[in-house]
């Protein structure tokens, strides 16, 4: 009897043991509150908890794909989301990563917290060579204090080397993003800067490079900007605080396709001053063309972008001035241009001694018409005396 009850004891012991080794994870009656990004409160029943050890974020590691932070928690290396994933900052929580955290292209991270006050958790991701969050995937942030910084990436966005920042949505929270040479928000070096949207929270982007403060990475365009709430405040030292990259190849700043600024946002620049915007694209009423196509250039002279591009038509029907005749596209090229070929003059009326008479001649291509007029015809008349 004493042995069988050693072994239950002994197995007891190791389901305990082996149970302590797994993730955290709570039960779907155990549930977490959270602010979404209406700040409305919600509830997640099913969460996994942010350890040490949690470098992967995904519906592998956690089947529903949300995670929580619950306590001070540092990481040594950098994270990699990949999936759809949703992380709660829990009032009082801390979370360092030091090697940043990887969205790659096709995945989302979605940033939440508890309240919106000074006990809400904090989140601080530092790249080197990858954004301090980010990597060409999704990131929207609806609450927390998010503090990232990066060296060749974007503070918040691309990473290293014409990595584009992706869709970046920011509702709420406190947010400082920072980098070296890729946009504090937006692309990371040679990195456009997608499609950044900003509607609420406090709002701070750096780059101490060539990028944009909130933008385009070094020589990277601007992508889609829009704020239209929050408190946002953008800067960067060689570039557009709001806007493209500084590009090295036009010695100028890259163009955006879009800059919406609206007047319930409270937008300031470095210095606390106007914010320096980088150029817009925008088509030119004018038409450019080559042998094939036509199109509208940019404004901004030292883009490439071509805007309504199309092949040419040409009408049927001739147009023609005093020497030549050709088939005329919508935007002014000319096809099968040729000199006229007129054929014989035909007076249209005789002149006389007192009135002009007139002729035509037509090309026998274009029908296009020459006119002339035939002076009048003076009869001599002679004297009497002898020459």
């Amino acid at each position: 009897m004493r042995n069988w009850k050693q072994r239950l004891w002994s197995l007891l012991l190791c389901g305990a043991m082996l149970a302590s080794l797994c993730p955290t994870a709570r039960a779907e009656d155990v549930s977490i509150s959270y602010l979404d990004q209406n700040g409305d409160e919600k509830s997640c029943e099913t969460y996994t908890a942010v350890t040490a050890d949690s470098v992967g974020w995904n519906t592998t590691n956690s089947p529903s794909g949300w995670y929580v932070v619950e306590s001070s928690v540092k990481i040594e290396y950098s994270v990699n989301v990949t999936g759809e994933v949703h992380l709660i900052l829990a009032n009082g929580c801390d979370l360092k990563v030091i090697g940043g955290i990887k969205v790659s292209k096709g995945s989302s991270l979605t940033i939440y917290a508890q309240s919106d006050s000074e006990a809400m958790g904090k989140l601080t991701a530092t790249g080197s060579s990858n954004a301090g969050i980010g990597g060409g995937g999704n990131i929207t942030i609806n609450g927390g204090t998010v503090t990232a910084t990066s060296d060749g990436g974007a503070g918040i966005g691309g990473g290293y080397m014409s990595d584009n920042g992706g869709n970046i949505t920011i509702n709420g929270g406190t947010v400082n993003a920072t980098s070296q040479n890729g946009a504090g928000i937006g692309g990371g070096r040679d990195g456009a800067g997608g499609k950044i949207t900003i509607s609420g929270g406090e709002v701070k982007a750096t780059s101490k490079g060539f990028g944009a403060g909130i933008g385009g990475g070094e020589s990277g365009a601007g992508g889609e900007i829009t704020i239209s709430g929050g408190t946002v405040e953008a800067s960067s030292t060689s570039s557009a605080d709001i806007g493209g990259g500084y590009d090295h190849k036009t010695s100028g700043i890259a163009p955006s396709d879009k800059i919406e600024i609206s007047e319930d946002a409270n937008v300031k620049g470095s210095g606390g001053d106007k914010p320096n915007l980088g150029p817009p694209h925008g088509a030119k009423t004018e038409w450019a063309s080559d042998s094939t196509d036509h199109w509208h250039p940019c404004e901004v002279e030292s883009c490439a972008e071509q805007f309504d591009k199309a092949a040419h038509s040409y009408g049927n029907e001739w147009k023609s001035d005093a020497a030549s005749h050709w088939h005329e596209c919508s935007c002014g090229d000319k096809s099968a241009e040729a000199a006229h070929s007129f054929g014989e003059w035909v007076t249209d009326q005789d002149a006389t001694s007192t009135t002009a008479g007139s002729r035509h001649r037509d090309c026998g291509e274009c029908q296009y018409q020459e006119n002339q007029t035939i002076p009048p015809v003076h009869s001599h008349s002679y004297g009497q005396e002898w020459k």
